[in-house]
C-alpha cells in the first residue's frame, strides 16, 4: 500500500524507507546488509530453528571470522562477526549493532600481542543491559577463535581502568544509571575484561581532571571526555547484571568468565539499601510505595497466579485502592528485586493490606469492595499486604531466593504430607483436609489439624509475632483476658503499639481493647492465655517461645519487604513469550521449543521399556473440586449437580 501511495510521486523518494521482514534472520540481514554484504540470512535461520538466540549468536560470529561467508581482513571480520552477533540477541529490532557499537579494531598490547578493542556509542543504550554486556562475552568468543590475546590495561603506562572510574563518578553527576556500582567492582572488572571497551565522546563540554590524556603516542583513549556508551555497558551490563550475565554464559559454556560471579553488584547489596539510597532518583510525580526492609512493606510472596508471569508481579487490589490507585494493571514499577522492572497485575487470592481506621481500630481488607468503603476512613498503613512474584523471576535473573514467610501454600504440602503418615490413625479428618491452599478454614479446625498431624499453625491465624521482642509478648500476655471468647485489655500506648506492630486486628470501645472470633481464639491459644500462672522458658526468639507456650509449632509470618516504585507508565508495553507459545490447545513441554502442536503428536518415547505414545498428552488444566458429588472436575460449575467447584 504504502508503495502504490509512493508511485503518486509526491514524496521525495520512490520506494519506502522500511523494509518488509518475515522473521529475525530477515532483520539482522537487512539492518547489517549495507555494512557486512554477506548473505547470512539463510544460515541463521537454520541455526535458529535448533538453538536459541544467544547460541545462534555464537555460530554464526564464529562462522563469519572462520570465512564460511568469504575472507575478509581481520579487523572487518571481527566488526563483522560482533555486529551480527549482536543484531541476532536484540532480534534486529534496535540501531545497538550500528550505532551503537560505532567501531571494532584489532589493537597491540605493549608486547605486541594483539586484541580486540570495541567502542560503544549512546545508542548502544537501546540493546538493554543484558544484551550490551553479551557484547563483550560475544566479542571474547570471537577473538578466542581469531587467536587473538586479552587486552592488558596497564601495558602501556597508563591507569585506564582508575580513568574510567573518573569517568564514571563523574558521568553520575549528569545522566543516571540503572544501577550503583561501587569503586572496586569497577576496577576490578576493568581489570578482568578480556577485550578493551571504549568508545567515543558522548557528553559535550563534560571533560575528567585527573587522569587526561597526554597526547603521547601509544595511548589507547584518545579524548578527555565521557564515553556514555562504554560506562552504561560496564555500569549497566556487566557489572549490574553480573548475576543474570553470569547465568547465561555458564549455560552457553563459554570458559574464563568465572571472576564474574564473585563481582559485587548492586543486586547483592539490595537488602542492605537504605530509605535515602533508594529514592535519590526517585523523579517528581512517580511515587514510592515502599522500601527495601522497611517493615510495614510489600511482603514478599512466591508464586504465580493466573494473570502473573515473567516480569508481571501481582498485589492484592485492596492495597491499590487504599493508596489512592498510584498503579493499576499495567502499570510499570521499579523493584529492588529480583530484576530491574516488572507490571503489575491484581490478585485477590494473596494477603491485602493491615490498616487502623480513625477509630483506633485495626483490620484487615482483604477485597476491593470494602477498601472503597473504608478508605476514608484510614488513619494509617500498618502493613501493605502481599506482593507475588514468581519463581521464574529469581531464576531469570540469577538472584538468591530471600527468605519466605510462612504462606498457605507452604502449609498445605506439609498437611498432605502429614497426612499420608497419620492417615490410618485419624481417618475421620479426611473430611477436614482442604482441597486448596485458599480453601477457607476456622480456627477449631485448623488447630485440630495442627494437633493431629504435627502441623504449624495456620498461617490465617498467624501474626507478625516475629516482628515483637519476647520481652514485648512476654508484657502482653499478662496485659490480656480473656472470657467468653472475648479478649479484653487497657489501651495503654505500648499494649496498643505491641498489637499493631504484631498485625492483630482488633477494635476500641471507650478506654478497652477487644479482639473478638477466630482471632480472639488464635490469640488465646498461641500466648496461652488459660495458664494463670504465666510462666515463660528463657528462650530469646518469640516464635519458639510462643511455640512452647502453646504446644504448637508458630512460624514466622514475615519476611523481606520489596522495594517498589511507580516507573514510566508511559513505556509499559505488551510481553510477548519468545517463540511464541501455543495457548489454545495445552500441550505442556511436547511441543518442543516452539510449542509447535504437531511436534506434540509425533511418536515418543513413553515412561515404560519399549512403548511409544502418540497423540496422547497428559497434562495438568485446572483443580476444581465439587464438595456436593465428591469428584473433581475440569468447569466452574459441576456436570452433575450443577454447583459450584
Amino acid at each position: 500500500m504504502s508503495s502504490k501511495a509512493r508511485w503518486k510521486g509526491i514524496d521525495p523518494d520512490i520506494p519506502p524507507e522500511s523494509k518488509i521482514t518475515i522473521d529475525i534472520a530477515d532483520r539482522v540481514s537487512e539492518i547489517c546488509s549495507p555494512q557486512t554484504e554477506i548473505p547470512i540470512n539463510e544460515r541463521l535461520r537454520e541455526l535458529l530453528k535448533t538453538n536459541r538466540q544467544e547460541i545462534a549468536a555464537l555460530k554464526i560470529s564464529e562462522e563469519i571470522v572462520r570465512g564460511k561467508f568469504g575472507e575478509m581482513e581481520p579487523e572487518e571480520a571481527l566488526k563483522t562477526a560482533i555486529r551480527v552477533g549482536l543484531a541476532v540477541v536484540t532480534e534486529g529490532v534496535t540501531v545497538a549493532p550500528i550505532q551503537g557499537l560505532s567501531d571494532v579494531q584489532i589493537r597491540e598490547n605493549k608486547d605486541g600481542t594483539k586484541y580486540a578493542c570495541l567502542f560503544f556509542a549512546g545508542p548502544m543504550r537501546s540493546a538493554g543491559g543484558t544484551e550490551s554486556g553479551f557484547t563483550v562475552v560475544l566479542a571474547d568468543h570471537v577473538r578466542k577463535t581469531m587467536n587473538l590475546s586479552t587486552y592488558q590495561p596497564y601495558s602501556m603506562g597508563d591507569d585506564e581502568p582508575e580513568r574510567i572510574l573518573e569517568e564514571l563518578r563523574m558521568y553520575e553527576r549528569y545522566q543516571s544509571f540503572q544501577f550503583k556500582v561501587s569503586d572496586e567492582s569497577l576496577l576490578q572488572t576493568c581489570r578482568r575484561l578480556p577485550v578493551e571497551v571504549n568508545g567515543v565522546d558522548t557528553e559535550q563540554g563534560k571533560e575528567v581532571v585527573t587522569h587526561r590524556i597526554r597526547g603521547e603516542k601509544g595511548e589507547r583513549i584518545t579524548t578527555n571526555g565521557l564515553r556514555g556508551g562504554a560506562l552504561r555497558v560496564l555500569n549497566d551490563g556487566i557489572i549490574g547484571r553480573n548475576k543474570k550475565l553470569y547465568k547465561l554464559i555458564k549455560e552457553l559454556n563459554i570458559s574464563d568468565w568465572d571472576w564474574l560471579e564473585n563481582i559485587q553488584s548492586d543486586q547483592d547489596s539490595s537488602n542492605k539499601k537504605t530509605k535515602e539510597s533508594t529514592i535519590d532518583d526517585v523523579i517528581s510525580g512517580r511515587p514510592v510505595l515502599s522500601v527495601p526492609e522497611i517493615p510495614g512493606g510489600f511482603r514478599l510472596r512466591y508464586g504465580r497466579s493466573f494473570n502473573t508471569g515473567h516480569a508481571t508481579i501481582g498485589i492484592n487490589p485492596a492495597s491499590s485502592a487504599i493508596l489512592g490507585y498510584p498503579i493499576v494493571v499495567g502499570t510499570q514499577v521499579k523493584m529492588n528485586l529480583p530484576g530491574k522492572a516488572s507490571t503489575i497485575s491484581f490478585v485477590d487470592t494473596i494477603e491485602g493490606p493491615r490498616v487502623v481506621l480513625k477509630d483506633g481500630s485495626l483490620i484487615q481488607i482483604n477485597t476491593q469492595k470494602e477498601a472503597e468503603k473504608l478508605k476514608d476512613e484510614i488513619k494509617h498503613i500498618v502493613y501493605l499486604g502481599d506482593i507475588l512474584i514468581s519463581y521464574g523471576d529469581f531464576l531469570e535473573n540469577n538472584h538468591p531466593l530471600p527468605k519466605s514467610g510462612y504462606v498457605e501454600e507452604i502449609w498445605i504440602q506439609e498437611l498432605h504430607r502429614q497426612w499420608e503418615e497419620h492417615k490410618f490413625k485419624h481417618p475421620k479428618l479426611k473430611d477436614k483436609l482442604p482441597i486448596s491452599y485458599f480453601t477457607d478454614i476456622d480456627f477449631d479446625t485448623a488447630i485440630e489439624l495442627s494437633q493431629k498431624l504435627s502441623v504449624p499453625l495456620h498461617p490465617k491465624f498467624l501474626y507478625y509475632w516475629d516482628r515483637i521482642s519476647v520481652k514485648e509478648a512476654s508484657k502482653l500476655r499478662t496485659k490480656l483476658t480473656v472470657n467468653n471468647e472475648i479478649i479484653r485489655t487497657t489501651n495503654d500506648q505500648d499494649t496498643k503499639k505491641t498489637l499493631e506492630l504484631a498485625g492483630i486486628p482488633h477494635r476500641i470501645q471507650e478506654d478497652t481493647i477487644i479482639i473478638t472470633g477466630d482471632d480472639c481464639k488464635a490469640i488465646a491459644f498461641t500466648l496461652n492465655l488459660t495458664n494463670t500462672e504465666k510462666t515463660e522458658p528463657e528462650i530469646k526468639d518469640t516464635c519458639k517461645l510462643l511455640s512452647s507456650l502453646c504446644k504448637t509449632e508458630i512460624k514466622e509470618k514475615s519476611a523481606i519487604s520489596v522495594g517498589i516504585r511507580v516507573g514510566r507508565p508511559e513505556k509499559a508495553m505488551m510481553r510477548k513469550q519468545k517463540p511464541a507459545v501455543e495457548s489454545i490447545f495445552p500441550i505442556n513441554k511436547d511441543g518442543g521449543l516452539k510449542s509447535d502442536i504437531l511436534e506434540a503428536i509425533k511418536p515418543k518415547p513413553g515412561t515404560s521399556v519399549n512403548q511409544i505414545h502418540s497423540g496422547k498428552i497428559s497434562i495438568d488444566i485446572v483443580n476444581s473440586y465439587c464438595n456436593n458429588c465428591d469428584r473433581y472436575n475440569l468447569k466452574s460449575k459441576c456436570d452433575t449437580c450443577n454447583k459450584p467447584t
